[in-house]
């Protein structure tokens, strides 16, 4: 793995469950889904000026969407990724301890 790992889910999901044994997709259920599709709309809004390739239909194969088409990211897309996102990370952070 090289570059920024954590841009790419299915590198993380492999480090993590090969060097921490955590099973990411089937500990997050859902909201690794969730996940996975954010960061493909994430890479076509980016770098394919929004506009739908079949990179991302390959990653995300229940969408409606076409080769063509422009993605249109709405606030509850936005409130669901974060809520997803939240989920991941409470999933990661290390245990309290008490003072």
């Amino acid at each position: 793995m090289s570059g920024n790992v954590f841009q790419r889910l299915g590198d993380v999901e492999t480090l993590y469950r090969d060097t921490l044994g955590i099973d990411l997709p089937t500990a997050l259920g859902p909201d690794w889904t969730i996940l996975v599709e954010a960061m493909a709309a994430r890479h076509v809004v980016t770098h394919n000026a929004g506009i739908v390739d079949q990179r991302y239909l390959d990653r995300v194969p229940t969408s409606p969407l076409r080769v063509g088409q422009r993605i249109t990211v709405k606030v509850d897309m936005v409130t669901t990724l974060l809520d997803a996102a939240s989920a991941l990370g409470s999933l990661l952070a290390p245990p309290a301890t008490s003072p």
